[in-house]
């Protein structure tokens, strides 16, 4: 069961459910959530991406280590 409705189709909506299913074999709840503004799901990704670039994998890992119980 779910508490929001579906996302008004299209082919944005399409893309991030694609994704999913080749990445994981079914979509998840988080992209549904997204699924209803595609734009800002790409927004914080092309964000998060710019803020990893040119980082090497251990600095990037030492935030998430810091962050984790």
């Amino acid at each position: 069961m779910t508490f929001l409705r579906e996302p008004e189709p299209g082919p944005d909506v399409q893309r991030l459910h694609d994704d999913d299913v080749a990445g994981s074999g079914y979509v998840m709840d988080l992209t549904r959530a997204w699924a209803h503004r595609p734009g800002l799901h790409d927004g914080l990704s092309a964000l998060l991406r710019e803020a990893d670039a040119g980082l090497d994998l251990r600095t990037r890992a030492v935030p998430t280590r810091r962050s984790s119980p």
